[in-house]
């Protein structure tokens, strides 16, 4: 006679097969074999059903694997939402708060509500680096700056070498070999010459101890867009309306999928602070608006899971500063 449990494990086993990679229907047959104490702990192993009601709290961050999924966390995604994720390749938080990604999400930095100029970049960058100078004195800390050797941290970099010329022993450089390979110069010059830096193997040996952690994070949020390489310079300054929907249709290579994705995301570029002209334009409110948040959290979110919160407040992305 079927049990219940042999006939939800039937079904199981039928669903793994067309869903999941080989080894899971698999591994779900054996289970059932085993009898049905193993058939519970490969349930749990698997991750499936974990709850009985869909997730409650908030997201502050959603990997980019989780993100393209049909459900996050029990709640159904739309379909515009998952294609969205894909182009940009990691999970979208919407900070302007329009679009509806089928589940709640906390905003950590709300877009600001002035669009007024700032002042030039150098004087920026020259007071932020300031404010982490203090900072780490006041709390008697190291500033720990994970140089990638692109131009974000390097500019990150040149003003902290400046703001801490009288201790230079308060900034400590973490790179790795890839980042000499992008700025040999800069590396021969001005890191190796400090005297406290160390090549690092892994983003988890820039964790150790209790220095503030100091990236270049949100720079390419600030200033343009990584989408933006991809295409014509040309076609940057096109008229997005016209332009938008063909970088689509080439990315999904359906003209279904890219309506889907434009239908979503149009809503939400009304509520930018600034006029929304051009292709490049539009990429750089996208990368702003949707991206920001998951760029924030990837490292701490990367760390081990008993150390996230240690990991986030110790964060201090350059360019995040209000």
């Amino acid at each position: 006679m079927i049990t219940a449990l042999s006939l939800l494990a039937m079904l199981l086993i039928l669903w793994l097969f067309f869903t999941q990679p080989i080894w899971a229907p698999l591994l779900a047959a054996l289970a059932l074999a085993l009898g049905g104490s193993a058939f519970e702990i490969l349930r749990r192993r698997l991750g499936l059903w974990r709850e009985r009601a869909p997730h409650a709290e908030p997201l502050i961050f959603l990997n980019a694997k989780m993100a393209v999924r049909p459900t996050v966390l029990g709640h159904p995604t739309p379909e515009g939402y998952r294609l969205a994720c894909l182009y940009f390749g990691v999970g979208l938080l919407d900070r302007t708060g329009v679009l509806d990604h089928g589940f709640a999400h906390q905003t950590l930095d709300p877009i600001p509500k002035s669009a007024a100029d700032p002042g030039p970049i150098a004087a920026l960058c020259a007071a932020r680096a300031q404010t982490l100078a203090e900072e780490a004195r006041r709390s008697d800390k190291t500033l720990r700056l994970l140089w990638s050797g692109g131009i974000d941290s390097t500019a990150a970099a040149t003003a902290l070498l400046r703001a801490l010329r009288d201790e230079p022993e308060r900034l400590e450089f973490v790179y790795t070999a890839a980042s000499i390979r992008e700025y040999r110069r800069f590396h021969r010059r001005f890191i190796r010459a400090h005297p406290r830096h160390r090549r690092i193997n892994s983003i988890h040996q820039a964790f150790e101890g209790d220095a503030l952690l100091v990236t270049g994070e949100h720079g390419d949020q600030l200033f343009g867009s990584a989408k933006a390489m991809d295409l014509p310079f040309a076609a940057l300054g096109a008229p997005w309306e016209s332009a938008f929907p063909d970088v689509l249709r080439r990315a999904f290579g359906s003209p279904e999928r890219a309506e889907a994705a434009l239908r979503y995301l149009e809503p939400q570029f009304a509520a930018a602070p600034i006029p929304l002209t051009t292709l490049f334009d539009l990429l750089w409110w996208m990368n702003f608006s949707l991206k920001w948040q998951a760029v924030s959290q990837r490292i701490a979110a990367n760390a081990p899971r008993n150390r996230y919160q240690e990991i986030d407040a110790r964060m201090r992305h350059f360019f995040r500063a209000p």
